[in-house]
């Protein structure tokens, strides 16, 4: 329990568990399209930008408890991410939120929408909202810190029919 409190990561033979995994009773609830596998990201949708939705989302439940989010509409931010391909666009994207949460107005989102997704030769494009509210210690449960976004094992399977996106994020 001490080390669950503190956030520390368990290494055995190379493997990163997240001590979250270690007590059922403390994993976020999860969304309908996207599920927690240590520090694995696994979302899918009908379409790719819901896919990239369920990923951001699922992040932010690594971070609290989603239920306890609530969405306040004064705190919706929209902007704008590029990249060269799709998983350099995933990367960004949630590279951005998690800079937002960290660096800027500690904004937590429970609901992301894809405005618009742009895919060129010269290169892909994202607009997206992020609805929720300030991240607050007094109200949400702190759940495990993510330092990063990681290329490692990203997958973007955008000829199944469920779009599924992998992303592996370091804790």
């Amino acid at each position: 329990m001490f080390l669950f409190v503190f956030f520390c990561c368990f290494y055995y033979i190379g493997i990163i568990i997240s001590p979250m995994c270690l007590f059922a009773n403390t994993i976020p609830s999860l969304t309908p399209f996207s599920m927690y596998e240590m520090n694995r990201v696994h979302s899918w949708g009908d379409t790719l930008e819901e896919s990239f939705e369920q990923a951001v989302v699922a992040m932010f439940g690594y971070m609290t408890e989603l239920d306890k989010v609530e969405e306040d509409e004064s705190k919706m931010e929209e902007f704008e991410v590029t990249g060269k391909d799709l998983p350099e666009l995933l990367f960004n994207l949630l590279d951005e939120f998690l800079f937002r949460f960290s660096a800027e107005n500690f904004l937590i989102c429970k609901r992301v929408e894809i405005v618009a997704l742009k895919e060129a030769k010269d290169g892909c494009s994202i607009t997206v909202r992020g609805y929720g509210e300030t991240f607050d210690l007094a109200k949400h449960p702190q759940g495990t810190e993510i330092k990063a976004i990681t290329y490692s094992n990203m997958q973007i399977h955008n000829d199944k029919p469920t779009h599924d996106v992998y992303v592996i994020l370091d804790i």
